[in-house]
């Protein structure tokens, strides 16, 4: 069905390319590298953004769970898809009809695989101090002799998960040590020459900062191996989470838009939305745009945040309802006449319609919370529609 409401995320593939791009420039040609597109690809919508990235070649695609996987096959897309939550009994059918590459956390699932006796390609993860899932690092040359003894089972990756890849350059940060508990577990899978992943954004942005020497890392644990696999996530979808600044700019690849619905006049001291928690300091005009908390937009932001209309911020006020909130139109109607027939573009975030950009963080920061929440949080019933930008900053 076409939309019918004012409100939609646009999709800038154009962007998705770029931030791909930088990615890519800064590492081997055949370094591993699996774009993570699970939650709805972090809500850009995983059938689009997995599309593009295999039309532009990339071969690996990682997802949560199998019933992502599932739909992305039903498309058609037939790059390889690892299963980082790994699986239960009841999924097996489901790995071998849709063809997915497990991800194998624990002895449970391990013992799954051989029971069944049927060839299979794993990745292996294990947990080097996430403590959330993965094989323990001393347990890596008993579960390497389990598989050499069922050989039906290919080890066709080892990975582990960062979990402060943000401060992987600071002196004896946990990064550097789990990195050297990984090189640990390298060795005993040798005979089946893995690829290795460990980098999410955070990590792959300290390592091309690195490899540059725009700031001395104090450790040599990036030199332990030739490359270590990639798993882009943030920054592929515009963000850089850590404190570094790259020469190359990660451009924002979602903008939400609506447009007002309506504007409607409000007098000095009169009181707007739920509970009256904003009161009109002059007479004002308030523009009223379909799109509340029911699609996403936190309701913790109310009387907290501006949005775009145009080039122009305009203060968000009122509680943010389910379905609508309310803006302070009054000094943007000021400057155009005929406003009241009018539906101008509300910019939530993102680029709006003057080439004007909209960071998500401060959305976030409102939310107390991070930008991957707030993406991943637009709601299904926002609909992504692609659309290129007018110009895509160099």
């Amino acid at each position: 069905m076409k939309p019918l409401r004012p409100t939609y995320a646009e999709i800038h593939l154009d962007c998705l390319e770029h931030n791909l791009a930088i990615i890519r420039e800064n590492f081997p040609e055949d370094t591993f590298l699996c774009p993570m597109i699970k939650a709805n690809a972090y809500g850009h919508s995983d059938v689009m953004i997995g599309s593009a990235l295999e039309k532009w070649g990339v071969k690996h695609l990682g997802v949560c769970l199998v019933e992502e996987a599932i739909l992305l096959r039903e498309v058609g897309i037939q790059s390889e898809i690892l299963i980082f939550r790994g699986f239960g009994e009841s999924e097996l059918e489901y790995l071998d009809r849709f063809q997915l590459t497990p991800v194998v956390t624990d002895g449970k699932q391990l013992e799954l695989l051989i029971k069944r006796k049927r060839n299979v390609s794993v990745h292996l993860k294990f947990n080097t101090g996430m403590n959330r899932l993965g094989f323990e690092v001393e347990e890596s040359a008993a579960i390497a002799q389990k598989i050499i003894e069922n050989p039906f089972i290919n080890v066709e990756g080892i990975l582990t998960h960062l979990a402060d890849g943000e401060s992987s350059l600071e002196e004896g940060s946990q990064t550097e040590q789990q990195l050297q508990k990984m090189s640990q577990v390298i060795p005993h899978f040798d005979n089946w020459n893995p690829v290795v992943h460990a980098l999410n954004s955070g990590g792959l942005i300290c390592k091309i900062v690195a490899n540059r020497g725009a700031v001395p890392s104090p450790v040599n644990f990036w030199g332990r191996r030739r490359n270590w696999g990639l798993r882009p996530g943030i920054c592929l979808y515009g963000y850089n989470p850590t404190a570094h600044v790259l020469e190359e700019e990660f451009l924002p690849v979602m903008s939400l838009k609506s447009h007002i619905q309506s504007f409607r006049r409000v007098k000095k001291g009169g009181k707007v939305s739920y509970n009256g928690t904003w009161t009109a300091p002059r007479d004002s005009v308030i523009g009223v745009v379909p799109i509340g908390y029911a699609d996403g937009l936190p309701r913790i932001t109310s009387n907290q945040i501006s949005f775009l209309i145009g080039d122009q911020m305009v203060p968000q006020v009122g509680r943010v309802c389910m379905d609508f909130l309310m803006v302070d139109a009054t000094s943007y109607v000021e400057h155009n006449p005929g406003y009241e027939n009018t539906n101008p573009e509300v910019t939530l975030f993102g680029w709006s319609d003057k080439d004007n950009v909209l960071s998500v963080e401060e959305m976030a920061k409102q939310s107390q919370t991070i930008t991957y929440e707030i993406l991943s949080g637009i709601s299904e019933r926002v609909p992504r529609v692609y659309k290129p930008l007018t110009r895509v900053p160099a």
